[in-house]
């Protein structure tokens, strides 16, 4: 028999994202946008852009998640598991989701239904569990979904011994959530004592460190809304159509490949801070399974991770840009250059031209890939030193954030890009040729290797548009093949263990080693890469003219080759950003990488008090009608708080430059440090006191009934999160608050 339990697509749940900008954001446990066959408009949309009015342009579609691995692969686990023979498509195997068109090949994973989050639903009553106005902070999602834990929305937790858990049980034998400390902020602090127990093989691996350490807070979310879950490619759901594929299994296989074993676990985030709120942090680790999938675990050599990215900003043609150096892959409409469209269009290709698109009118979107398989942005900071940050600025480099990590020799040392793979072109050729066919053609895509992509056939007989679409070679219509190159240097990653410098396959960098191009070698990224925003895609040797970037609503990006071990876990973080405008994406992704390079460390209220003792007396008893008085006591964690923030900034303002625009600050407000610090402890302004009647669903300011009161702005309209404080107390003169509130109008059963 099958060592398979069947639990099916009841463990599928999830969420908007409740952010304070002008984007809206969500996340599913089967991939980050994944709502085509919900009750819910699951294309994210932008607000506030020049075309938008009192609307919105939406942004996108379908960001979904992609394993992949190829021939070479299956031939080495053969021997370890004969039943992969049966497996049909040659040998490469790639597990993909195409939600718009109903492919999934990666779906939530088993038993998460009441042990990672409750499996109450989507409302429309104004509570915690409402996500059904329209605007940013709700998604329009209907009712009866239902939805992952959210930080904010206590019911939405999972029961453990009959109490909402954030996170659910902290002893679980069937593994269900598997990484320690995942779900908290890790502080500076204890990764600088990492590093000091592993030396040279310290990386910023958060799920390696003691999730029990003293600095790590249990209670601290990540911003302002929080959210977690799981995903993989061999669940209950999903694993019977591989048949005898898989040992156990019966029947022929119904779906190409093999199931790779590989399970997401991840953590989704956002601010309400006005410098990120239109951005959504997404940090997940990948386990290798297979031995739950095959009875044996498969040590893989050659693995590749990425994601389905379809962007389309109010229309469908988006150019997309590479900054590889820094993690990003942004987007926007063609027309957006300065000179507009100052490319031609490729020989036979008349229709890729930018002229009257809507460059930045519908909005513009990032993706930052802060942390992959191959590569860690905060990398940086073992090699990096402050005083570089006035240049590192000027070169749109991550800004060295710490001094404290500084180690050359490290292993990871110089492993600062975080991905090496991006196809983007039109939905026609992409779709059929790729994500709909065959997973040897799918795998060719995602590890930019053209023969596979071709399967047989020959590129001299592609139509035009195929020809160019697939590949976007800079010599085309001479060359059709290979894909568009950069090697950087000398940049070799760990994690491919090869020990040679490696390459860099995106569309819009272009460098071949030794190769003069327009009087230059290109080793160096501003000779490799087009300008972001300039409307053009970079030349080739051949002589050919600057080509239009203008291309359509498909995307993907893809971290690899990498080595992942059997029972080994690797990590990808990510920040996803659309905005309204240029600069604010441009600012956006600025900060955003800042944030991810100060450790998530941001301005924040002071921590909740703990109530340490409750008075409730009954006014009278001998009438016995339940009016009467609580008084609440409450410790001092909110007065004794120091901001990390504002000491981490003082710090800074103190370290910088002089010829830097933060120390010539400094320099002119020699007091302004002491000030900072003054105002790190002493930050707290007010305490407010929320009422529930309901176990937290949802809160009320009114002292004579139980009506849910949405917090509202100074129109009184709701704002889409949050409730209104029952009671508000402020600080005295000296900035001291209150331990207490006596509370004179409740009546036992009713308020």
């Amino acid at each position: 028999g099958s060592m398979f339990q069947l639990f099916g697509e009841g463990d599928r749940a999830a969420t908007g994202m409740r952010p304070t900008g002008n984007m809206e954001f969500l996340v599913t446990n089967t991939g980050i946008v994944d709502g085509a066959d919900l009750n819910w408009d699951s294309q994210p949309d932008v607000y506030g852009c020049a075309s938008c009015g009192a609307g919105s342009a939406f942004q996108g579609f379908d960001f979904a998640p992609i394993y992949a691995a190829g021939r070479v692969e299956w031939v080495r686990f053969l021997s370890q598991v004969p039943s992969l023979l049966n497996a049909t498509g040659g040998g490469a195997a790639v597990s993909r989701n195409f939600p718009t068109l109903g492919v999934r090949e990666i779906l939530a994973s088993d038993l998460q239904f009441g042990v990672l989050f409750a499996g109450v639903v989507s409302t429309e009553d104004g509570g915690c569990q409402d996500f059904s106005a329209g605007g940013p902070a709700s998604n329009d999602m209907g009712t009866g979904l239902s939805l992952l834990a959210g930080s904010n929305c206590p019911p939405t937790w999972p029961l453990v011994g009959g109490v909402p858990t954030w996170g659910g049980p902290d002893t679980d034998p069937d593994k269900i959530l598997s990484f320690s400390g995942g779900l908290n902020p890790v502080p500076l602090s204890v990764f600088d004592e990492s590093q000091t127990d592993l030396g040279t093989d310290f990386g910023f691996d958060w799920w390696r460190v003691d999730g029990d350490h003293a600095d790590i807070d249990p209670s601290k979310f990540f911003g302002n809304f929080q959210t977690y879950g799981a995903y993989d490619d061999y669940n209950s759901s999903m694993i019977g159509r591989f048949g005898n594929v898989v040992p156990g299994g019966t029947g022929d296989p119904t779906d190409e490949g093999w199931p790779l074993g590989l399970r997401t676990e991840f953590t989704s985030f956002t601010f309400a801070l006005p410098t990120v709120s239109n951005t959504q942090f997404w940090r997940a680790i990948i386990i290798n399974r297979t031995e739950e999938v095959y009875g044996v675990g498969l040590d893989y050599e050659k693995l590749y991770v990425g994601y389905l990215d379809n962007k389309a900003h109010g229309g469908q043609e988006t150019s997309f840009y590479h900054q590889v150096w820094r993690g990003v892959i942004a987007g926007t409409e063609g027309n957006a250059g300065s000179p507009a469209c100052g490319g031609v269009a490729p020989p036979g290709l008349a229709f890729i031209d930018c002229v009257g698109d809507a460059g930045f009118d519908n909005g513009a979107s990032s993706i930052i890939v802060l942390k992959s398989p191959i590569g860690d942005l905060r990398n940086v900071l073992l090699t990096c030193d402050p005083s570089e940050n006035a240049q590192r600025a000027l070169d749109d480099a991550p800004p060295c954030t710490s001094i404290d990590f500084n180690d050359p020799s490290n292993i990871h040392a110089g492993d600062t890009i975080t991905y090496n793979h991006h196809v983007m072109c039109p939905f026609g050729p992409c779709g059929s040729n790729t994500l709909l066919g065959p997973d040897i053609q799918m795998f060719g895509a995602v590890a930019s290797n053209d023969d596979d992509f071709l399967n047989g056939r020959a590129a001299s007989t592609l139509d035009p548009r195929p020809a160019y679409d697939y590949f976007h070679n800079p010599n085309y219509p001479q060359e059709v093949t290979p894909y568009p190159f950069w090697v950087p240097g000398t940049w070799d990653y760990l994690a491919n263990g090869t020990g040679a410098p490696d390459t860099i396959f995106v569309p819009t960098c272009y460098g071949p080693p030794g190769v003069v191009i327009q009087g230059t070698t290109r080793e160096n990224r501003t000779d490799a890469c087009v300008v972001t925003w300039s409307d053009t895609m970079p030349v080739g040797e051949l002589g050919n003219p600057t080509y239009n970037n203008q291309e359509g609503n498909v995307s993907y990006w893809s971290v690899g080759p990498f080595v992942l071990a059997a029972g080994d876990t690797t990590a990808l973080v990510i920040a996803k950003i659309g905005a309204p405008d240029s600069s604010a994406v441009e600012s956006e992704i600025d900060n955003a990488i800042e944030l991810y390079m100060n450790f998530y460390l941001s301005p924040e209220a002071p921590p909740k008090v703990t109530i340490v003792g409750v008075d409730v007396l009954i006014k009278n008893p001998v009438d016995d009608d339940g009016a009467g008085e609580i008084t609440l006591f409450w410790d001092d964690a909110s007065d004794d708080f120091t901001d990390p923030f504002l000491l981490a900034f003082a710090d800074a303002l103190v370290a910088a430059d002089p010829l830097t625009p933060l120390g010539i600050l400094n320099v002119l407000n020699p007091q302004l440090d002491s000030l900072i610090r003054d105002r790190a402890r002493d930050n707290l302004e007010e305490i407010l006191i929320f009422k529930s009647c309901d176990a937290g669903a949802t809160f009320t300011s009114s002292t004579t009934n139980c009506t849910a009161d949405p917090a509202d702005n100074t129109q009184g309209s709701a704002i889409g999160g949050g409730w209104q404080a029952y009671a508000t107390l402020p600080t005295n003169s000296d900035g001291e608050a209150p331990n207490s509130f006596l509370d004179e109008d409740q009546v036992a059963g009713y308020t």
